[in-house]
């Protein structure tokens, strides 16, 4: 009987769980993507992922536009693109210019990471998601999560590369658009 407890706990201690996606490879070598959340609160879907440069040189993306980036409902199919602020531009980063209301730019230095994130619609309880995301393998049935954020958990953020910090002044969400 305890060897069959001890091999249950050391089952539930190392399989990873469904909310933590393993890192998935890019098209860009050397560089991988993980999901560290997919999570709802306060009225908004947040997805962040995280790329990591295992390389020996500094890893770059082609800019692409941020609605590229989407949530597939794994039940319905239903697609959900990123959230647009009042001007048009998408609520995601790290955004290197305004092109097509803002495309999304990834310069990762050798050895270090960066995060993408991206607001979207929330979405009902339990929900399963597939993440689409330009240049990764998608990251399929990835369930949505309820409650306060993990990943980030202040209203201000370093950014990479460059050192820059940005911090959340006001937000406000009415009719399909975060006014940030």
């Amino acid at each position: 009987m305890k060897l069959l407890f001890t091999a249950l706990f050391a089952t539930l201690l190392f399989v990873p769980g469904a909310a933590l996606a393993q890192p998935a490879e890019t098209e860009v070598e050397g560089v991988t993507a993980e999901i560290i959340e997919l999570r709802q609160a306060d009225g908004v879907l947040r997805l962040a992922v995280r790329f990591a440069n295992q390389g020996l040189n500094t890893a770059e993306f082609s800019r692409y536009e941020v609605g590229r980036i989407t949530l597939v409902d794994a039940k319905s199919r239903r697609k959900h693109l990123p959230l647009k602020d009042a001007n048009g531009q998408w609520v995601a980063g790290p955004i290197g210019d305004d092109i097509g209301g803002g495309r999304i730019v990834l310069k990762i230095p050798s050895k270090q990471s960066t995060v993408l994130w991206a607001y979207f619609e929330p979405v009902a309880a339990g929900a399963v998601m597939n993440v689409e995301v330009p240049f990764v393998f998608p990251f399929e049935q990835v369930p949505v999560t309820d409650g306060p954020r993990k990943a980030f958990t202040g209203y201000a953020a370093i950014t990479t590369p460059g050192g820059g910090r940005a911090s959340l002044v006001s937000a406000r969400r009415a009719d399909q658009v975060l006014n940030v």
